[in-house]
């Protein structure tokens, strides 16, 4: 199952424009931002 689920997806990740593919990703990397952020400031209060 894991092996036809990894195929569809790639199959489907080909058929992605890159509007979209953008917008799918601006969420992670606002969250990957916010936590390298937080961490920063973590490190410097030490």
């Amino acid at each position: 199952m894991s092996v036809n689920l990894w195929s569809d997806l790639t199959e489907w990740w080909r058929t992605v424009t890159p509007d979209f593919a953008f917008l799918l990703a601006l969420p992670l990397l606002v969250a990957a931002a916010g936590g390298l952020a937080d961490w920063v400031r973590r490190r410097r209060r030490r």
